[in-house]
């Protein structure tokens, strides 16, 4: 898995029991996804460019322990499946300051999409190739 994301929970982030807020969760794996996305060489301004880009049809979040105002945490990504025009990947949040402490996970299906046609295609293979190397468990790792 790689780092895809770092963050606090500032507390425009947070709700009014002193946590990150629900909606906060997705909007940080959403970001960690366009960054796992890039880091596998695929960037959203070069897809564009070729009317292509990712659309994602399933995303199931599950909360294991709260992250409190103030707190350090990060994302790590991974690949748990390549289909032919789809991919399975798998966040986890985890605690910066509780030695890895897991906060939350999201495991995400996407589609690789053309944007004219607006219909899933093939997964480029130079992509393919870059998401082997980054395949983990369904339990992460």
């Amino acid at each position: 898995m790689i780092e895809t994301f770092r963050g606090i929970a500032h507390p425009s982030l947070c709700d009014s029991l002193g946590h990150l807020n629900t909606r906060s969760y997705f909007n940080v794996f959403d970001d960690a996804s366009f960054r796992f996305f890039d880091a596998l060489g695929e960037p959203c301004d070069v897809l564009q460019a070729q009317q292509q880009s990712w659309a994602d049809i399933k995303a199931e979040i599950e909360y294991k322990a709260e992250i409190p105002l103030g707190r350090a945490f990060f994302v790590r990504t991974g690949i748990v499946a390549l289909g032919g025009r789809s991919v399975t990947f798998r966040h986890e949040m985890m605690s910066g300051e509780s030695a890895g402490m897991l906060h939350a996970t999201m495991q995400a299906v996407s589609v690789f999409f053309d944007l004219a046609a607006r219909k899933a295609i093939a997964l480029p293979e130079s992509f393919r190739r870059e998401a082997e190397r980054h395949m983990v468990g369904m339990n992460g790792g």
